[in-house]
């Protein structure tokens, strides 16, 4: 797999599966990965399966409590105390004869 160029004084020799590379891009690589395995019963499974179902677990939780967790639109209704002070309050607006000066009159009663 090699090849012959020539030059007029010189004679170089290439090797075809270096070119193949530098005329290649690069995709994709991955790295070295390890596998490790444990017994079924033993405390690492054991732990394993509880960091998965308290990750799931706490998200529901997280979600049920936090009442909705993107509100878009939300209503809140209040109910006023209401007391009752026996006193009446009259305010009368309105414009002089002119319609230029705002008027105003209030008058305040108690019992």
């Amino acid at each position: 797999n090699t090849m012959f160029l020539s030059l007029p004084p010189v004679i170089i020799k290439v090797d075809v599966q270096v070119l193949r590379k530098f005329s290649m891009i690069q995709i994709c690589t991955s790295s070295l990965k390890k596998r490790f395995y444990a017994p079924i019963f033993s405390s690492t499974t054991l732990f394993v399966f509880l960091v998965y179902f308290s990750t799931i677990v706490v998200s529901f939780l997280v979600a049920y409590y936090s009442h909705g967790l993107w509100l878009k639109e939300s209503s809140y209704r209040e109910q006023p105390r209401v007391k009752f002070l026996n006193t009446m309050f009259l305010s009368l607006q309105g414009y002089d004869g002119s319609w230029q000066n705002p008027m105003e009159i209030a008058y305040r009663w108690t019992e």
